[in-house]
């Protein structure tokens, strides 16, 4: 039987002008500074590397790995986001389509991030492998997904909608926010997925899979994030290449 979700999950949902999404990516965001707080130490030095960020939506990380020496900087964002990236920030180059179109000669980068991106890629492994065919012998790819059981969990005043694929591990889910920010259709998949897909398209982790939870900071901004104050709703995952694909 088709799934009346699976068809859903698109980027152009994020054109949808009653969704706020935008404002998720300002510089002065709580979630935004929450992310950073936790991504720029797991990444660590950048300086001198070549950075590629898929779903660069506003360009914010793009700009903050750029401030921390990386260069040269490209983005990958195919909503009209990626006009609003470019002129906060020249610096870096920004392009307005979907990944799966965005042609580089391989061995490009030295860094590729993935920032809650692949929640609305249905095609996963093949977003993947592309990554592995444009990181350097010694890159890697850094992944930060939702937190399965977070985001599939009934909470606030949201309206969630599941279809599990695969029990436990992948879920099409609706989420439906009626006092902010709107709706959107993503696809959730649990760490032991994504790393299952990830070896399957020639990446193996590297070091440990860093769950974080809400912050005090972020807790202080936004409040229901309280209840949620002691479970992870967010991994971050460094991968590389597999030594038979360098």
């Amino acid at each position: 039987m088709a799934s009346p979700l699976r068809a859903q999950i698109t980027w152009q949902q994020y054109e949808d002008p009653t969704l706020t999404w935008g404002n998720e990516g300002d510089k002065d965001s709580p979630y935004r500074l929450f992310l950073a707080r936790h991504l720029l130490p797991f990444i660590g030095d950048v300086t001198g590397q070549s950075v590629l960020d898929i779903g660069s939506g506003t360009g914010w990380l793009v700009h903050l790995l750029g401030q921390r020496g990386a260069t040269p900087l490209q983005g990958v964002e195919p909503s009209g986001y990626a006009k609003l990236a470019a002129r906060h920030y020249p610096e870096a180059t920004f392009h307005q389509l979907a990944f799966e179109d965005f042609e580089a000669p391989t061995a490009t980068f030295d860094v590729i991030t993935l920032i809650m991106s692949t929640e609305v890629m249905v095609a996963v492994a093949s977003a993947l492998k592309k990554c592995a065919k444009l990181l350097k012998p010694k890159g890697r790819v850094v992944l930060c997904k939702g937190n399965y059981a977070y985001f599939l969990a009934d909470k606030y005043d949201y309206v969630i909608t599941r279809e599990e694929v695969i029990p436990g591990q992948e879920a099409y889910v609706k989420t439906e926010r009626p006092t902010g920010y709107g709706t959107t259709i993503d696809v959730y998949r649990s760490t032991q997925r994504v790393v299952e897909i990830a070896s399957q398209s020639g990446l193996a982790v590297h070091g440990k899979v860093l769950p974080f939870t809400p912050d005090a900071e972020l807790i202080e901004a936004v409040a229901r994030y309280r209840d949620f104050a002691d479970q992870s709703i967010m991994e971050l995952i460094d991968f590389r290449l597999k030594p038979d694909e360098q």
